[in-house]
């Protein structure tokens, strides 16, 4: 089983791949976005991964925590870019699938 440092960096390595794929005239901005979202949910991912894997939590709470928490944050780099809403809309969608497929993956 991966440590959540491993998986932190797998995840830092999506953010950036997902950045590069969703927003390519803002790939800074949204990896700079991104990758202090990941930071900001670095605690709370590591809690709720040990949770998954020792049965604490279920696969559906772990998505509601997630994707509840990438809600409540900012993306604020891109919002000052003006980036459109869907576009902005299609990254944080991304973001939360890369963390749940990332952790869900390694059971």
């Amino acid at each position: 089983m991966p440590d959540i440092k491993e998986i932190l960096e797998t995840l830092k390595d999506g953010i950036i791949d997902l950045a590069s794929k969703t927003v390519k005239d803002y790939v800074d901005d949204a990896k700079k976005d991104g990758l202090n979202i990941l930071h900001n949910m670095q605690d709370d991912l590591d809690s709720w991964h040990k949770d998954f894997l020792h049965g604490r939590i279920s696969e559906a709470e772990l998505k509601s925590l997630i994707k509840g928490q990438v809600t409540t944050l900012k993306f604020q780099k891109l919002k000052a870019t003006g980036i459109a809403k869907i576009q902005l809309d299609k990254f944080k969608v991304g973001v939360t699938e890369l963390i749940i497929q990332t952790i869900t993956s390694i059971l």
